[in-house]
């Protein structure tokens, strides 16, 4: 049936179902209270392929998955939905955004091979479900060295390190996995005024791609089915939408959208 996830700043978490009596008529099938993590700042459904799982980012930097483990069987004889939850740390202080990546092709339980990607305080992070020991371990990533200024104390020790699966930059508002294209995994991230693309190569090391710079500040972003433009929705007062096209060569134009053509 078709399911709708709701969230807010109490920090609940309520998934609903809609019921065979008519489109306008929702059941609620299960809520979850989040409110210690703190607001619920986005959700992110997984793909068919993981099953019915719910990704919820919180304030306090957590990312929790709410995950439906089928119909078990009550005392009374009637059939109740069982519901599995578990949280990690995936952000210091705070986590903004989700996007869950193309499922693979052979999975032998639904969560294998599972991978999201999570934005916040402290940038960009890509996690890898570990099916073997039940936990998200973070993907490594290849960050550009810092200004000299920003990494040298007195006497030239080091005071800014770079930590492994981190991008440290501004603020994240949001993050879009690419659709498979059969070529590399590709994600774009929204940070202040610009997109950065960032890509997988052969060796499984992510790099920085890209670096595309807007005049207004971007809230977010998605990619279109078949990955050849990104949808931005940026603005400070009032929000507009954009699209970044990629040509062949690989540059991208940026079109403005008529507010009309907006629905």
């Amino acid at each position: 049936g078709v399911l709708l996830a709701s969230a807010g700043s109490e920090g609940h978490v309520i998934i609903w179902g809609r019921a065979a009596s008519g489109p306008s008529h929702w059941l609620l099938l299960h809520q979850e209270d989040l409110s210690r993590h703190g607001p619920a700042t986005a959700t992110a459904w997984a793909p068919t392929e993981h099953g019915v799982a719910l990704a919820v980012a919180s304030d306090d930097g957590t990312v929790t998955m709410v995950q439906s483990l089928g119909p078990v069987r009550c005392r009374e004889a009637t059939m109740k939905q069982k519901w599995e939850t578990w949280s990690h740390q995936a952000h210091p202080r705070q986590a903004v955004s989700l996007s869950w990546a193309t499922p693979p092709k052979r999975m032998p339980t639904p969560m294998s091979g599972a991978r999201i990607a999570t934005g916040g305080d402290d940038g960009l992070r890509i996690w890898l479900w570990d099916d073997e020991h039940k936990r998200w371990e973070a993907e490594r990533l290849q960050l550009p060295p810092p200004p000299a200024s920003a990494n040298q104390g007195l006497g030239g020790i080091s005071l800014l390190e770079p930590v492994p699966g981190v991008v440290a930059a501004d603020i994240v508002s949001d993050v879009a996995w690419k659709p498979w294209d059969g070529m590399c995994e590709t994600i774009a991230v929204a940070a202040a005024s610009s997109i950065t693309i960032w890509k997988q190569d052969h060796d499984r090391k992510w790099e920085s791609h890209e670096k595309i710079e807007l005049t207004e500040n971007v809230h977010r972003v998605s990619w279109a089915d078949n990955g050849s433009v990104l949808f931005l929705s940026v603005g400070t007062k009032e929000h507009s939408t954009v699209l970044l096209k990629q040509r062949l060569d690989g540059t991208w134009d940026i079109l403005e959208m008529e507010e009309e053509n907006v629905e």
